[in-house]
């Protein structure tokens, strides 16, 4: 399991579960956000944080003053806010001119409404022409889809044979879904949003394929 990201992106960094494995992907991003909590994580690691955004009502007091302290640009947000700290800081990146976006800590941890929440804001900000992959210690989140969003129709997945890939219709339905290099197949197919049709594939070698015409399709990749 591998994330393929080409040219620059911006990483952000939230309270879920995250893991030491992740940095080299978050030290290679130009620009590294801490939403709130995820400034702890990255103060461990010695990442330098380039902006800090949130309430600031989960994170450990002595993190945030060792994140604010080495100065980085400080975004404070009101407690009672009608977005999440994640939706601020993809709403910083995409202002910023970012057309990728790798957001780690947003999968796990204690909330599993704001796991949710993030899960939605992969095809909210796909409309506006921002690319969010989610990066778990185990899985990567990501999406292909047709027209009226960012023209990704197709995606190479790079993991181990044996690796766990399954589709998620976001859209009523997924038209010409086409998947390579997995044990079942498929060409040309319709796939219904709430179906389990695309659940629990596996990769038959290192890569494998993704590939739609219409609609929004999210694909989970899960080390085995």
């Amino acid at each position: 399991m591998d994330v393929n990201l080409s040219g620059e992106y911006a990483a952000i960094v939230g309270g879920g579960d995250v893991s030491p494995r992740l940095t080299d992907h978050l030290k290679r991003a130009s620009l590294v956000v801490a939403a709130d909590s995820g400034a702890e994580f990255l103060l461990a690691q010695g990442i330098k944080v380039d902006v800090l955004v949130g309430d600031f009502d989960s994170c450990d007091p002595v993190a945030l003053k060792g994140v604010t302290g080495a100065g980085c640009r400080v975004i404070e947000l009101p407690v009672r806010k009608d977005v999440t700290d994640t939706e601020a800081a993809l709403e910083f990146v995409l202002a910023e001119g970012y057309r990728t976006a790798l957001m780690a800590g947003s999968m796990g941890g204690k909330r599993v409404d704001h796991e949710i929440a993030n899960f939605f804001l992969v095809e909210r900000f796909a409309r506006r022409g921002l690319d969010v992959v989610l990066i778990s210690p185990r899985s990567v989140l990501c999406h292909v889809s047709g027209p009226g969003y960012m023209g990704i129709g197709e995606r190479a997945l790079t993991g181990q044979r044996g690796d766990w890939v399954s589709l998620f219709p976001v859209t009523e339905k997924v038209r010409g879904v086409t998947i390579e290099g997995l044990e079942y197949p498929l060409h040309d197919a319709v796939l219904e949003r709430g179906a389990t049709l695309g659940v629990s594939n596996r990769m038959t070698g290192s890569d494998a394929r993704v590939a739609v015409s219409e609609g929004f399709l999210m694909v989970a990749v899960t080390k085995e």
